[in-house]
This record gives structure tokens, sequence and C-alpha cells, in this order.
């Protein structure tokens, strides 16, 4: 007869995260702030289905490494912002762009990927995002999809 592991975990709404190491303690999941959430091979903790705190970034300079789930561009000139590479663990990415200038956001230089457009006919290596808009991409590790 087989038997389901459970794995009960506190929901811990105070902030602090509960955790359970996943094999070679590489990994972890968990709760934080009350949402199901895993702990990064870099010690990040990201939500499995809402973002979490750390999952967002306001960001002021024109030079700006998407390392969060949610990042909010705040310069008043164009922004660059650099995907990170396709194949790592932050596979959704939204850019928003406030400001008076829109941001251009490309893939990073040693990924072999594309950022592929439902309104392009060949995908490219940049994107733009314009003032007052948002930009959703998704990674299937292979290439960077523009959803929104």
């Amino acid at each position: 007869m087989k038997s389901l592991l459970s794995l009960i975990l506190p929901s811990n709404p105070n902030g602090s995260a509960s955790r359970r190491f996943l094999k070679g303690g590489r990994k972890a999941f968990g709760f934080a702030f009350g949402q199901p959430a895993i702990l990064g091979d870099d010690g990040s903790e990201r939500g499995l289905v809402t973002p979490l705190p750390a999952d967002t970034t306001t960001d002021a300079t024109t030079t700006v490494a998407l390392t969060t789930r949610v990042t909010y561009l705040t310069a008043t000139s164009t922004v660059t912002a650099t995907l990170p590479l396709v194949a790592g663990e932050l596979r959704e990415i939204i850019v928003i762009k406030n400001g008076a200038a829109a941001a251009t956001v490309t893939k990073a230089s040693a990924d072999s990927a594309n950022i592929i457009l439902s309104a392009a006919a060949a995908a490219g290596s940049t994107n733009s995002v314009a003032t007052a808009t948002s930009g959703r991409f998704l990674s299937d590790g292979t290439n960077w999809y523009r959803v929104s």
C-alpha cells in the first residue's frame, strides 16, 4: 500500500518564514507572509502564487538588472533593463515603467535566447516598454515571451 507524505507548516502571517528543505538542502518550501514560498539556491524567497515583498523592486537608475518578479522603473530618462538568463529560476518578469521615457528590455548578453513577441514577424534581442505601461515576460527555459 502506498502512502502520501504530508507536510504541515504554520502560515506565519507576521512574515517570518517557516520552511522545510528539499533534497540536498539547496531549496526549501514553506510559507512567508501567509503565502506558499520557495527559498532559492541564492537565498532569496519567492512566492509561488503571489509576489512576496522580496519579489518586488523599485529602481530609479538607467541601467537595471531584472532580478525580481516585479520591477517598477522610475527613472525620468530611457532605461535599459536586462532580463536574467532564460534557464534560471526566475521565469516570470513584470516591468512597470513610470517617468518620461520608455524602457528597453534586453536579453542577457551571454544568453542564446530570444525575446518573442506576438505582434512581431521575427524574434529579437530587445523589446520596448512604453511610459505608463507594463510588460510581462515569461520564460520556457529556451526563450523569453512578451505576453502583455
